[in-house]
């Protein structure tokens, strides 16, 4: 699945996707496989990695952009915020990804 260029809704923001040869070099610069760039409403993800790390990498980075719109932003330092959404994102990418029906049932719902 291409990302580069989709969009994403993320709490009260649309941000765009970036997954092109200049975000590779950004990635490796960081040092990771994604980072929120909320001033700037993106998210980039390192299109080198694996399809499903894709994926897991994009709903981490949207977690970060809803962790910093709400209190827990100011209450855990940097590094505890990444082990918390590090820990919740694996989580979460298993439950969606065991069961589809749920992911269809939140889709249907009004």
């Amino acid at each position: 699945m291409k990302l580069d260029g989709r969009k994403l809704r993320v709490g009260p923001f649309t941000v765009r996707i970036w997954a092109d040869k200049d975000a590779e070099s950004a990635a490796a610069a960081a040092g990771a496989s994604g980072a929120w760039l909320g001033d700037e409403l993106r998210i980039l993800i390192d299109r080198r990695s694996a399809p499903p790390r894709q994926l897991a990498t994009l709903l981490h980075e949207a977690m970060h952009g809803l962790w910093e719109d709400t209190p827990l932003d100011k209450q855990y330092t940097d590094e505890q915020e990444e082990a918390i959404i590090l820990t919740l994102e694996r989580g979460l990418v298993q439950v969606l990804r065991d069961n589809p029906w749920f992911v269809d049932a939140l889709l249907e719902a009004e």
